[in-house]
């Protein structure tokens, strides 16, 4: 049996040169800015990038992300996956069933009989170990889950 660590390292994806680490509704969140005003808050629970603050033409700092002020729709499945990471699958798995090298495995259904972005329990539903890291200059953070080969698997 194999296992998969996914890793996701969004601090070389924004250049970030400060971390901020501040409480969202019981909830550490991770703030990433640069001195442009960039700014990328990151919740543990599903990877999420709840804001991308961003400055325009004019330089009016603007939140281009898709999100929620608070936790509560991303846990009770009323955002429509806003700025998770999704997975093990992004998209659909028709009737829930694939074949891989001549075996056919079933998976957990979330729409329908349907398996949406990694099912029941994808990653977007999964709370995301954070380290943050500074690395010269830059600095940022790491996101981590371990996912078990057939946790999703039915």
């Amino acid at each position: 049996m194999s296992h998969e660590l996914c890793t996701i390292s969004l601090g070389a994806l924004l250049s970030c040169l400060l971390l901020l680490a501040a409480q969202a509704q019981d909830l550490e969140e991770y703030v990433l800015t640069n001195p442009n005003g960039l700014e990328a808050h990151i919740l543990p629970y599903g990877a999420i990038l709840q804001k991308l603050i961003v400055p325009d033409y004019d330089g009016v700092l603007r939140d281009i992300a898709l999100g929620f002020d608070h936790l509560e729709p991303y846990e009770n499945g009323t955002s429509p996956y806003f700025g998770a990471l999704v997975g093990r699958v992004a998209n659909r798995v028709a009737n829930s069933t694939f074949e891989l090298e001549g075996k056919t495995y079933h998976v957990s259904a979330n729409e329908n009989s349907t398996s949406l972005h990694g099912g029941k329990y994808g990653f977007s539903r999964q709370m995301w170990a954070g380290r943050p890291f500074t690395n010269g200059s830059s600095s940022g953070v790491t996101l981590q889950y371990f996912s078990p080969d057939g946790d999703e698997v039915s």
